[in-house]
């Protein structure tokens, strides 16, 4: 019989696949549409909790972190019944936005679903250039 005398860890993995964008967190900061619909969101979500509702420009700054930056996002997709998500990498920069291909309709071709990823990019003043997305990381 064996015995393993050294330290035995349990890590998780977690991935994102998808067909889409990256966008660094400093260009959803100046991007002008999607700050409209996020601070929309917030006020509605401020409203429906009795909270004050800050002006735009203070509510831009106090966004404290991009995880915070990006629920706002996830709540406009939510919001707006889009099929993007979203996926923030740990100790990144970026935010990688898509359509999972898992999500591809069974009647669509690949060049077909690839326009409808970039039909929903371009809605959002988002880049279009859509390309294969693929991030793992450890969670130690």
């Amino acid at each position: 019989m064996k015995v393993k005398a050294d330290f035995v860890t349990n890590s998780s993995t977690t991935s994102f696949v998808a067909w889409g964008v990256m966008v660094g967190y400093d260009k959803l900061r100046e991007h002008s549409l999607l700050l409209d619909l996020m601070y929309e969101r917030y006020v509605n979500w401020s409203k429906q909790h009795d909270r004050d509702v800050i002006s735009m420009d203070d509510w831009v700054k106090d966004l404290a972190c991009e995880h915070e930056l990006k629920q706002w996002l996830d709540a406009v997709l939510t919001n707006s019944k889009s099929e993007l998500q979203t996926c923030r990498v740990p100790d990144d920069c970026n935010l990688y936005i898509g359509i999972s291909p898992f999500n591809m309709r069974d009647d669509e071709t690949f060049g077909n679903f690839k326009k409808r990823i970039e039909e929903s990019l371009s809605k959002l003043g988002l880049p279009t250039n859509a390309g294969h997305i693929e991030e793992a990381w450890s969670d130690y």
